[in-house]
């Protein structure tokens, strides 16, 4: 098991207590005129993972930076995401990505960003 993750190619590590594997599962729930329920499941179920995870201005060799995070989010197309036991997705990434710098100087090299983000499993 990897204390990282890597997406389009960079590792970032995550903060263990705010990263999240989850399944979503596809489902329609209608209520009938007649008090009753009809329920409609999806074909198949979808891999997310949602969390916090920790970007520096001037990362460790084979790291992503913030300037290279912000890069993969602007692609708007299909990345290759390996989570902690290695194995490999298609993701992309969901609507909102927070940044949070942890400092007043975002610029610092020694600066380091929380990033709240969401992969979804498209393949």
């Amino acid at each position: 098991m990897n204390a990282y993750i890597t997406l389009d190619g960079f590792k970032y590590a995550t903060i263990h207590k705010q990263w999240a594997p989850t399944k979503e599962r596809p489902v329609v729930i209608k209520k009938l005129l007649s008090g009753g329920r009809n329920v409609t499941f999806g074909p198949s179920m979808t891999n997310q993972w949602a969390g916090v995870i920790t970007v520096p201005v001037t990362p460790a060799t084979g790291y992503g930076a913030i300037s290279d995070l912000r890069a993969t989010y602007a692609k708007l197309t299909t990345l290759t995401f390996v989570d902690h036991y290695g194995v490999t997705y298609s993701v992309v990434i969901d609507r909102h990505v927070g940044e949070a710098s942890l400092t007043p100087v975002w610029d610092a090299g020694t600066n380091m960003f929380q990033v709240n983000i969401t992969l979804v499993q498209i393949s």
